[in-house]
């Protein structure tokens, strides 16, 4: 179950560990009849026998609706009297039944059933993909720093709430392939390699614009546009982070000129909650959003969230270090005007006109009023 690199990594040991064996590959096409006959069949020549399901197989006629419960139950049975020469692999089918686990595990060590996640919460991120990836270079005698492990983890991650190890290990195949024999990864490799990924571009974007420099952020733009798949979408989640990014700094900002410690300023933000719409029509309206386990209410910002304000990534500039509360009082409306426009329904060239005015705003190269104006136009674009 889970990731496929690692998944194709276990099956080639499996294969060389073998030797010479007879290969059997089947998947949901083939009938189960015919795969359980061939799982306890004897080989005629005495061969070392590899049968792998990539799929489980279906059932004909009355139990077809509880096909999946059938065939898991008589794989239970069936198992354990798998000759001694035979390897049956269940390849990427998710099983969570206990019962099915605890039953196949305890046969006297004939069944392993080993389980690969796939998709890891970015909350911890930091201690899995990241290590994993650690772990995937030192088993080839290489090493990449840990800070530039967690660069690779978040430069294809930005927007999502997980992380695909399948994407990890792809990328460190492209780190693999750049550095060829060489040892020691550097920064420098990570880099030339992250900066294919849009998420990277966008995040980089954040701290072109944090620094005010214009320039790179328009070169940055005009990366994205050309790798993205769909420049309005990446463009307009780029654009509602950015709202979200900035009314959070915000209320911290405006908290810290009135004298609160991190502390109190994590307190009030607590308060602040997630909304769900409910009803339809002209009966629908709005309610705090709350976790399924213990129905709390559910914070709009995170501490994490809040403490990567204060500390710069990466050896980048702190982003609450990098604007004034009247400076963020100006450019979260117009940040938001941009957002309107971009879904309002505008041409790709149009879209890079409002996201350059956003950005000739942050890097404080033009008056608010007139960026203003300009987006409340009818004729700007």
């Amino acid at each position: 179950m889970g990731n496929w690199l690692e998944r194709t990594a276990i099956l080639d040991k499996i294969k060389k560990s073998m030797g010479e064996f007879e290969l059997s590959v089947f998947d949901e096409s083939y009938g189960w009849e015919y795969v359980q006959q061939a799982i306890l069949e004897h080989s005629c020549f005495d061969e070392k026998s590899l049968i792998i399901l990539n799929g489980l197989p279906t059932v004909k006629g009355k139990d077809a609706s509880g096909s999946r419960t059938k065939v898991l139950n008589d794989l239970k049975k069936i198992l354990p009297a798998v000759d001694g020469d035979k390897c049956v692999v269940l390849n990427g089918i998710t099983i969570t039944s206990k019962v099915f686990l605890n039953a196949v595990n305890g046969t006297d060590g004939k069944v392993q059933v080993k389980s690969y996640d796939n998709m890891v919460p970015k909350a911890h991120a930091q201690g899995n993909a990241a290590q994993r990836l650690m772990g995937y270079f030192s088993e080839r005698e290489k090493h990449i720093e840990y800070n530039d492990a967690y660069l690779v983890v978040d430069s294809i991650n930005y927007n999502n709430k997980e992380v695909s190890l399948d994407k990890v290990f792809l990328m460190a195949k492209k780190i693999e392939s750049l550095v060829g024999g060489r040892k020691k990864i550097t920064h420098e490799d990570v880099i030339s390699i992250c900066s294919l990924s849009p998420d990277f571009l966008i995040w980089n974007l954040f701290k072109a614009l944090d620094n005010h420099n214009y320039l790179e952020a328009l070169t940055l733009v005009d990366k994205i546009a050309s790798r993205s798949l769909s420049f309005e979408h990446e463009i307009a989640m780029a654009v509602s982070t950015m709202i979200w990014k900035y009314r959070l700094l915000l209320f911290v900002r405006s908290s810290l000129d009135k004298g609160l410690q991190t502390d109190d300023i994590w307190i009030k933000l607590q308060k602040m909650v997630k909304w769900d719409k409910a009803g339809s029509g002209m009966k629908r309206y709005s309610l705090p959003k709350k976790t399924k386990k213990d129905k709390t209410n559910i914070s709009m910002y995170s501490r994490p969230a809040m403490n990567m304000l204060f500390n710069g990534n990466y050896g980048n500039t702190a982003s609450i270090s990098c604007y004034s509360q009247e400076h963020l009082m100006n450019v979260l409306p117009i940040t938001q005007m941009c957002l309107r426009k971009i879904r309002s329904g505008c041409t790709e060239g149009e879209i890079r006109i409002v996201l350059e005015i956003l950005c000739l705003v942050i890097c404080l190269k033009i008056p608010y009023e007139n960026a203003r104006e300009i987006l409340k136009s009818n004729y700007c674009l």
